[in-house]
């Protein structure tokens, strides 16, 4: 069975990991969002809950018509900050449905990381903490691969307000989805940048390289740190080549002193 992609309004951002320099965001689906995939689709679904070496495990079942029987797919929980039992339940049920494939183009999700944007505040000890300045983050647009596997294009805003963007501006909507950049296209990446000022021997500054465009229409920002590093050890063009190294220097500094989640931190 294939269930359809998740909508834009259908996924949540939480804050993963934060400092001075700014944090990370990891995108998410509820409990609410699978049991209404289940049951738009028309299919007889049920759920049940079990315990396994201390580990809370959730089934969820679909009805096989021609077997005449449920067949299940489960998946273990984590315990939530707040009511753990309850939190570890819906979890354990959401890990189960992705098993079902009902969110599962979101392990595809890019690093989130947003620079700046951050205020410092004060835990219950006193100790200082960076929180982001927006009140209401959300996901805006997301598109997909046409195999509906990967995610191509993601739009983030904070009270309204772009801040982060991935993916081609041409790329289509959650139900249809946009062709993934094939790996083998490396080759054709270092392409002339659209810029006037090709020649111009001023550095370059991190916005510009952004602007850079291979031949095919991809900016530099979409291209994945393979590429990148093609550009840098095969084109010809140095601008090209300076383009790529600011690009791929800007995100090792966002991993700078950012602690990424481990497996037990994943939403889904």
């Amino acid at each position: 069975m294939r269930f359809r992609n998740l909508r834009a309004d259908e996924i949540e951002c939480r804050v993963g990991q934060s400092n001075k320099n700014g944090f990370s965001l990891l995108l998410y689906k509820d409990a609410r969002c699978d049991m209404n995939i289940l049951d738009e689709t028309g299919v007889l679904w049920t759920r049940r809950h079990y315990e396994c070496k201390g580990n809370l495990f959730c089934e969820v079942g679909i009805w096989d018509d021609a077997l005449k029987q449920f067949i299940y797919r489960s998946d273990c929980g984590t315990e939530s900050n707040t009511e753990k039992e309850k939190g570890e339940a819906s979890d354990s049920f959401k890990r189960a449905c992705v098993n079902w494939g009902i969110g599962r183009e979101l392990y595809t999700t890019p690093f989130i990381y947003i620079k700046d944007h951050v205020k410092e505040t004060k835990n219950r000890k006193g100790d200082a903490l960076w929180v982001p300045i927006f009140r209401n983050m959300k996901v805006e647009a997301i598109g997909y691969s046409e195999d509906g596997k990967k995610i191509t294009r993601l739009v983030i805003s904070g009270d309204g307000e772009t801040i982060y963007e991935f993916g081609r501006k041409g790329a289509q909507n959650a139900q249809s989805g946009a062709q993934a950049a094939h790996p083998k296209s490396a080759s054709d990446e270092g392409a002339k940048p659209q810029s006037a000022a090709q020649g111009a021997s001023k550095p370059l500054t991190l916005s510009e390289a952004i602007d850079f465009k291979t031949t095919k229409g991809k900016s530099y920002s979409e291209l994945t740190d393979d590429q990148l590093r093609y550009i840098v050890e095969h084109v010809k063009e140095e601008r090209c080549r300076q383009a790529a190294q600011l690009i791929l220097k800007d995100r090792e500094d966002a991993f700078e002193d950012l602690e990424l989640p481990d497996e037990g931190d994943l939403p889904f």
